[in-house]
């Protein structure tokens, strides 16, 4: 590339042209080596309506409060035992149906006017000052005027917590309603994004930081105080579209699209009832306005003051009809001195802004109210008795609560780390990592707790599970945990968890099982006991079923076997290796990403060179883990190319491991040349 340095001048000058031959073509972004977990979590905080990325231990205890074994079980810690190691978790929160969010709607309340007793005296003084207190400081009544309004009703705030929400629609579903004839309409419903007791002690601080010109909007300071030590901080308005230089200021935008723990809810139809009732109200202050008017006789200074009023009345209902301005920014909802004074002054009880909630009514549901148990049975709406941890996890991993999960691109996952799932979860981890759904994601695999090969052999006959991305590890075994100071017993899989972690960091190439030492059993804790020299038909057994299981060494303990469950274990397959499968599985997520970002070109040879040259430079980042990558892209037939199926075909020659060695002791009576 030449870069110039050069000026259409015609006098004598020096000419500078630079020729850079150094240039190298940036490569395409390479899949990094973070491993990426998948997987739910029982909590007593944090959003329950999506799934988050945790890359940090901090940000998932903020997000998600402290972790026990006794209440929570292994599947938090399992996350925090991969992000300590260095991985990612993708995360989603699970609650039950019975579970509600703490909440509190901030209700704007307009009270009609007694007209048998005016609703407020006002004081316009010579000056045009207006004061709602009577001059005593000996002014002669003369250079002041007396106007008493008696249509305009009052508007006033008030906060209110609700029963039974859970979720967006349940906070849309907060109603205007009267109550001794005052409307009461919710103007936001602020709710916690998760279910749980623990949202009860929320608190929300409203803070006026500045007022700007009257052609702009009011800025308060928000303060979310989540817990002793944990709170959030923004900048909000009530005013649609608002902005601080580039920086959103509508709570809805700022709360909706920054915080993970508070959301605000606006109906549509809560704003047209307000705007409704504001209008009215609006209209009765400009008749009392008109009728103080018309009783002023000689007073003109005091007649100029109201006529000013009425006119910004005028302007504001006006704003209000044509939908230039929404009803919110008008009502001084979160402190004083809103964007409209006289608004404040003639309609509004001052003494009622909301400055301080306190969010409430939040509840665990079935879940969380002691000791954690997989076994813990609770009726659903049908009346019928349900594992109700299980049916939560088997939920989540059926793509019920969120579909996204089979989205390669949104939740590209490495790993489902199998942590004592009941036998029904690991069923429906193991469908959900087949073909057609997330064939891309390695799960590992764990019975539960047995003593002997004769206990296995017991599970295998009820669990079945022949998928090429399943590592199935038989092992539990005794560790401490440092966290909780004792002693806990886990499945292999969680001790493993390391490994795993270490394996992607080292370029996901090599076998998992390679130098790679299982963390933390205690000796003499591991069942069941596998004898290295003696059980060989036990260990035949383990490895034609797919399970792999713990070995030692001088070094410590390592996972003896990586071989995954395949179709036919009979067979040996290239894809029974587990670097290979995690292989495959980048190859998925990447390619994939690069070919639907690579739709709806020509059929000119051309166009279709240009996608092959795409997806051979993001081949590139493989070819250094294979023996050989060729790529092929073609059409089948003539109607694939009609329909517009352009096949892209990779051939991968993938490496096998040495899992066995041969030593040959030979004895001879004489020396005698090696045999190598």
């Amino acid at each position: 590339m030449a870069i110039f340095y050069y000026t259409k001048q015609m006098f004598p000058h020096t000419f500078v042209e630079i020729n850079d031959y150094s240039e190298v073509k940036l490569p395409s972004s390479p899949l990094d080596n973070t491993n990426r977990q998948l997987s739910p979590v029982f909590a007593d905080m944090g959003p329950d309506d999506r799934i988050m990325v945790v890359t940090m231990e901090t940000q998932f205890t903020e997000l998600y409060g402290k972790q026990t074994f006794k209440r929570h079980g292994l599947i938090g810690k399992a996350i925090i035992k991969n992000l300590r190691a260095g991985g990612w978790t993708y995360v989603r929160r699970l609650t039950d149906e019975k579970s509600k969010n703490a909440n509190a709607s901030l209700n704007v309340r307009i009270t009609p006017a007694d007209t048998a007793t005016p609703k407020k005296k006002y004081y316009i003084m010579k000056t045009g000052a207006w004061q709602d207190t009577q001059p005593t400081d000996g002014t002669a009544n003369t250079d002041w005027v007396e106007i008493s309004l008696t249509k305009a009703p009052t508007i006033s705030y008030a906060s209110e917590n609700h029963q039974n929400l859970k979720r967006k629609a349940d906070a849309e579903l907060v109603a205007p309603k009267k109550d001794n004839n005052i409307d009461i309409v919710p103007a936001y419903v602020l709710m916690r994004t998760g279910a749980g007791v623990l949202g009860n002690k929320t608190e929300v601080i409203f803070q006026k930081m500045r007022t700007v010109s009257s052609k702009e909007d009011n800025i308060y300071q928000m303060d979310i105080i989540l817990s002793e030590n944990q709170r959030e901080r923004y900048k909000i308005n009530a005013v649609e579209d608002s902005r601080y230089d580039t920086v959103p200021l509508n709570i809805k935008q700022v709360l909706n699209g920054q915080s993970y723990q508070l959301n605000v809810h606006a109906s549509e139809a809560n704003h047209t009832k307000l705007t409704e009732l504001v209008l009215e109200a609006l209209g009765k202050l400009a008749e009392d306005l008109e009728t103080a008017i018309g009783g002023l006789g000689a007073s003109a200074l005091a007649k100029t003051a109201i006529e000013g009023e009425l006119q910004k009345v005028k302007v504001v209902k006006e704003a209000l009809e044509e939908d230039d301005i929404p009803v919110t920014a008008l009502c001084t909802i979160f402190g004083k001195n809103g964007r409209f004074p006289f608004f404040s002054d003639l309609l509004e009880d001052k003494s009622t802004y909301i400055d301080r909630v306190r969010l409430d009514k939040g509840t665990n549901g079935e879940i969380l109210k002691g000791k954690f148990d997989w076994n813990l049975q609770v009726q659903d709406s049908s009346g019928t008795n349900v594992r109700i941890y299980e049916e939560l996890c088997k939920g989540f991993f059926e793509g019920k609560l969120e579909q996204v999960i089979m989205d390669f691109n949104e939740v590209p996952a490495d790993v489902i780390y199998d942590i004592g799932y009941p036998v029904a979860v690991k069923e429906m981890i193991g469908n959900f990592t087949s073909i057609p759904k997330r064939r891309d994601i390695i799960a590992t695999i764990c019975p539960s707790k047995i003593q002997s090969i004769a206990e296995l052999k017991s599970f295998d006959e009820g669990f079945k599970m022949k998928n090429y991305m399943c590592l199935k590890e038989v092992n539990w075994a005794d560790y401490f945990d440092v966290d909780e100071q004792k002693t806990l017993n886990v499945p292999i899989t969680y001790l493993m968890i390391n490994a795993q972690v270490e394996f992607v960091k080292d370029g996901w190439s090599n076998p998992i099982l390679a130098n790679r030492i299982v963390a933390g059993p205690i000796a003499g804790t591991i069942t069941p006991v596998i004898n290295i020299l003696t059980d060989i038909e036990d260990k035949n057994y383990l490895v034609t079923n797919g399970w792999n299981y713990i070995s030692s060494s001088k070094m410590g303990y390592f996972l003896d076997g990586q071989k995954m469950a395949s179709t036919d274990p009979y067979k040996v397959s290239i894809l029974q290796e587990y670097h290979n499968a995690f292989l495959i599985g980048r190859i998925m997520k990447k390619i994939t990403d690069t070919l639907n970002r690579n739709r709806h070109f020509l059929q000119k040879e051309a166009e279709v060179a240009t996608v092959q040259a795409v997806v051979n430079e993001e081949l590139e980042e493989f070819r250094s883990k294979c023996a050989g990558i060729v790529y092929t892209a073609y059409y089948e037939d003539t109607f694939a190319q009609a329909e517009g199926l352009l096949t892209h075909s990779v051939d991968l020659t993938l490496f096998g491991s040495n899992k066995s060695h041969k030593l040959e002791l030979n004895v001879y009576r004489h020396l005698v040349e090696s045999k190598s």
